[in-house]
């Protein structure tokens, strides 16, 4: 793309000075929204993002090198993405539309624009937001969680054969037997693990399940079979876990997805997000590693949880085939009006 063609729409500076997360070091992340040239438009391109990095002193840098320090990276994006992305509750395109509005000086037309844009279609899709802060969360805390509740079922399961198939409790009986105690095996092993029992529908017959690892295991099923299952889950689960303890623990990107879920319930609860952060030396001490892992892991547990909560009780519109209409309907008369036509 050669930016010379196109008309810039608005600018803002992104990243870690828009959170108030920067440091001396920090580059600076500029996002630039253009209009793509009408006869480009006209011909059939496709208007594209672009990316532009530069070091301290203006030399350009390979797109696929890490930023120097003091460098500067402007990404270029069409206008009709932007707006696109913002009703899909992509992350960038979100914060770039509450981030505008905050700044001090705008262009007044991409000022009402943007404030359009929030007012007639912010919502509740929240998933695309929340993408890369569920992966974190699942690389750093789920993943642990599953691998000692599936160890601690396969305990509870040694436990009631004693290790010995040839014992009182062998590996063909199923869940659904009473031979311990006189209890049901699946209520035994809810009661030792504290897993949820559950209903399934089979065959129009409603069968109880144990719940587990977001799996169902019906209470005809043997003990043999979950437990050859589960140590298929503890080996998966084990290496991988075992492959990150390896790793330097990566807190940038941890308090990324810190910052994320937290906007995301910003949104939820109250319709709009604050630049900068309102608690940006709270992230800045995880993104310098001052925060143990622990805690971290802690805090991203107990936001993954609070945006679901959030999700259900928001009184934000839902998104909808409707409301993705509306935005096409009012872009195409904003762009009418932006191009003079």
């Amino acid at each position: 793309m050669d930016t010379n063609s196109v008309k810039d729409f608005l600018t803002i500076t992104y990243g870690s000075k828009l959170f108030g997360t920067s440091t001396p070091t920090s580059d600076t992340d500029v996002k630039v929204i253009f209009l793509p040239s009408y006869d480009s438009l006209l011909l059939g391109y496709a208007p594209k993002v672009q990316k532009i990095k530069l070091d301290a002193d203006g030399n350009k840098v390979d797109d696929d090198a890490t930023m120097p320090e003091n460098g500067v990276e402007t990404e270029y994006i069409p206008l009709q993405k932007f707006a696109r992305d913002f009703v899909q509750g992509q992350t960038y395109a979100v914060e770039i539309a509450f981030g505008y509005i905050t700044q001090e000086f705008v262009d007044p037309r991409a000022y009402i624009f943007v404030r359009e844009l929030i007012e007639k279609f912010t919502n509740a899709d929240v998933l695309s937001m929340t993408g890369f802060a569920d992966k974190q969360t699942f690389d750093y805390v789920r993943r642990g969680e599953r691998l000692t509740t599936a160890q601690n079922i396969l305990k509870a399961i040694d436990r009631l054969i004693g290790c010995d198939p040839s014992g009182n409790m062998r590996l063909d009986t199923r869940l659904k037997s009473g031979e311990h105690a006189g209890k049901f095996v699946l209520d035994v092993l809810s009661a030792e693990t504290s897993l949820p029992i559950g209903e399934s529908v089979n065959t129009n017959k409603t069968l109880r399940t144990l719940e587990m690892n977001s799996r169902q295991y019906l209470e005809s099923t043997t003990l043999a079979h979950i437990r050859t299952l589960i140590l298929k889950q503890i080996a998966a689960y084990g290496d991988r876990t075992k492959e990150a303890a390896k790793k330097d623990v990566d807190y940038k990107s941890l308090s990324h997805a810190v910052r994320v879920y937290q906007q995301a319930i910003e949104l939820l609860d109250t319709g709009m997000i604050t630049f900068p952060r309102p608690n940006a030396a709270a992230l800045l001490a995880i993104k310098k590693g001052q925060v143990s892992i622990e805690t971290v892991r802690g805090i991203l547990s107990d936001l993954e949880d609070e945006v679901n909560r959030k999700f259900e009780t928001t009184k934000l519109r839902k998104r909808t085939e409707e409301l993705d209409d509306a935005l096409e309907f009012w872009l195409l008369a904003q762009l009418h009006d932006i191009y003079g036509r």
